[in-house]
């Protein structure tokens, strides 16, 4: 899980605590810098490369690049896969 500042939707600023798991149970509990944040659950495959961050509000993918957060040591934001 990565988050941005409110007001800032360049791209992400930080993850959250634990490695960014927030496991698969439904729910969870984590720290993040800040107040005023917004959150993007990406998906991370076990190579460590991360899923797409979404669309934004015209319903395209947003270009944002999640490498050196959550372990994440490539991504292609261009795409719907992890590959």
């Amino acid at each position: 899980m990565v988050y941005g500042n409110l007001g800032d939707f360049t791209g992400y600023q930080g993850a959250v605590d634990a490695g960014c798991n927030v496991g698969t149970g439904g729910s969870t509990t984590f720290t993040h810098a800040g107040s005023g944040v917004w959150f993007n659950v990406l998906w991370v495959t076990s190579d460590d490369k991360a899923g797409h961050p979404g669309y934004d509000g015209g319903g395209l993918i947003r270009p944002w690049n999640a490498v050196g957060l959550c372990g994440a040591t490539s991504d292609d934001p261009s795409d719907l896969v992890c590959n």
